[in-house]
C-alpha cells in the first residue's frame, strides 16, 4: 500500500466519528419527531462532507407484519401445550410414535417462518388499496444515501428515482460496487437486556429441543427416562415463558440507540469523511443510510426490491459488495457476521469477510467471526438474493434498551471500524 494511502488510515479522526454518534443518540423510532430530526441532522452531514443526498420514500404496515407472525407463534405455543400432555409420563409410547414426526414438521416450519420474518416480502401487498382503509396502520420511512464514484459511470437520477450509467464518463478498469450501510432508526423493548437474552435464547434452543428430544425419549427406559422427560419439561415451560414474554412486549421510542445504531451511522460518515478526496481506481460507492430497520428491516428491504436489479445489471452479481454496519461502536471485540439462517444457512464466505478479516489482521486489530440464527440486520436482504455481504458489529447486550447511551460509545472502537473498512477498500 503506497504512503499516501497509510496515511490516511493513521489520520483517522477518532473524535469527530464519536462526535457524529453523539449527535444521532436519541430515541428516532420511525413515526417520530426524532426520526424526523434525525434525516434532518444526517442530510446536514452529508452536504457538510460535499455529497449530495439522495433519498427513497417508502410506506409499510407495522400491524400486519406483527400480527401475522404472532399468530403463528400463539399456534405454535398452543401446539406445545398440547404436546405436554400428551408427553406426560404415563403416556403409552405408540403415542410418540405418531407425534415425532409431527413435532419435528411444526418445528420446521416455526424455524422457517422465524428465519423469513426478518426479510419479509412486505410489497406483496397493495399498500396503496390498503393505506385508504386503515390509515392508521400505515408508516413512512426515508432511506438517505450518497454515492462516491469518481471514475465510473454510475449516477443516480432523483427525478426518475433510479440508477443510471452517464456514458459520456469511460473508465478502462472494472469497477466494484460496494455498499456500506447502517441503520439510523432506534427502538427499544418493553423489558430489560437480561429478558430480551433469555428469550432470544430460548426461542432459538427451546424450540429446536422440543423438536428433537422425543427422540431421546424413545430410546430411554427406567429411571432415565423421567429424568429426560423432567428435563423436556423444563425446557418446554422456559420456552413457552420466552414465548409469551416476546408476545407481550411492547415496542416503545425511548432508547437514545448509541450503540444501536447511531455507532453504525457514524462508521459510514467516518469512511465518507475520509474517502472524500480520495480517488478509488476500482471501487465505487453507496453510502446507505436506512429507515426502519428495527421495524423488520424494512428500509433495506424496499431498497433491494426496487434498487438491486438495476445494480446488478449494471455491475453484475460477483461484483456488488455489502457491509451493514450495525452496533460496532462497544468495547466488545469487532466482529464479522459471515452467516445466518436455520435450516436454510445464507454465508458470506466468497471473500468479504476474508479480505475485512486480513485488512484487520494487517492493521493488528483483533476480530471474530460468526453465525447467527436470525437474520441479523440489514446484509441478510441481500444476501438472501446471493449478494455478498456482511454483517460488521461489536457486541453489546444494551441494544434495544433503555440503557443504550452514548456514554458506552467507544472511539476506539468506531475508529478501528473506519480503519478495517478503509484497508478493505484501498485493496481493490
Amino acid at each position: 500500500m503506497s504512503e499516501i494511502n497509510t496515511n490516511i488510515i493513521k489520520n483517522i479522526n477518532k473524535d469527530q466519528i464519536l462526535k457524529d454518534a453523539y449527535d444521532l443518540s436519541f430515541p428516532r423510532r420511525v413515526g417520530s419527531e426524532g426520526n424526523l430530526k434525525a434525516r434532518e441532522l444526517l442530510v446536514s452531514k452529508i452536504i457538510e462532507l460535499e455529497y449530495k443526498p439522495h433519498f427513497q420514500n417508502f410506506t409499510y404496515s407495522y400491524l400486519f407484519r406483527s400480527f401475522i407472525f404472532n399468530i403463528i407463534r400463539i399456534i405454535y405455543i398452543l401446539g406445545i401445550i398440547g404436546l405436554l400432555i400428551l408427553y406426560f409420563p404415563f403416556t403409552q409410547e405408540r403415542i410418540i410414535w405418531i407425534l415425532i414426526p409431527g413435532t419435528l414438521i411444526i418445528v420446521l416450519l416455526v424455524i422457517e417462518f422465524s428465519y423469513y420474518q426478518e426479510i419479509s416480502q412486505f410489497s406483496l401487498i397493495n399498500w396503496k388499496k390498503f393505506k385508504t382503509k386503515q390509515k392508521e396502520l400505515i408508516r413512512n420511512g426515508q432511506n438517505i444515501f450518497t454515492i462516491k464514484s469518481i471514475e465510473s459511470r454510475l449516477i443516480f437520477s432523483d427525478e426518475s428515482n433510479e440508477f443510471q450509467l452517464d456514458f459520456e464518463k469511460k473508465t478502462k478498469n472494472k469497477r466494484h460496487l460496494v455498499i456500506l450501510s447502517a441503520h439510523y432508526d432506534s427502538i427499544n423493548v418493553s423489558f430489560g437486556p437480561f429478558l430480551i437474552i433469555f428469550t432470544s435464547i430460548f426461542n432459538t434452543i427451546g424450540i429446536l429441543i422440543i423438536g428433537f428430544f422425543p427422540i431421546v425419549l424413545l430410546i430411554l427406559q427406567g429411571i432415565w427416562y423421567y429424568i429426560f422427560m423432567i428435563i423436556y419439561l423444563i425446557f418446554c415451560s422456559l420456552t413457552i415463558l420466552s414465548l409469551f414474554l416476546r408476545l407481550s412486549r411492547k415496542l416503545q421510542n425511548f432508547s437514545d440507540g448509541a450503540i444501536d445504531n447511531a455507532s453504525g451511522v457514524s462508521t459510514v460518515l467516518g469512511i465518507a469523511l475520509a474517502l472524500k478526496d480520495i480517488n478509488l481506481p476500482n471501487v465505487d460507492i453507496i453510502f446507505s443510510l436506512w429507515d426502519a430497520e428495527e421495524e423488520g428491516l424494512v428500509g433495506s428491504l424496499s431498497f433491494v426490491e426496487k434498487h438491486l436489479q438495476k445494480l446488478i445489471n449494471l455491475y453484475g452479481i460477483e461484483k456488488i459488495h455489502v457491509i451493514s454496519y450495525d452496533g460496532c461502536g462497544s468495547k466488545g471485540k469487532i466482529s464479522f457476521g459471515r452467516s445466518f439462517g436455520f435450516p436454510r444457512v445464507i454465508k458470506h464466505d466468497k471473500g468479504i469477510v476474508n479480505k475485512l478479516k486480513a485488512s484487520a489482521e494487517s492493521l493488528g486489530i483483533p476480530t471474530k467471526t460468526s453465525w447467527f440464527y436470525y437474520p441479523p440486520s440489514d446484509h441478510a436482504c441481500f444476501g438472501i438474493r446471493n449478494i455478498d455481504s456482511v454483517w460488521f458489529y461489536s457486541f453489546a447486550a444494551v441494544s434495544n434498551t433503555v440503557k443504550d447511551k452514548k456514554e458506552l460509545l467507544v472511539g476506539q472502537t468506531l475508529a478501528n471500524s473506519v480503519k478495517i473498512t478503509l484497508q478493505y477498500l484501498l485493496n481493490f
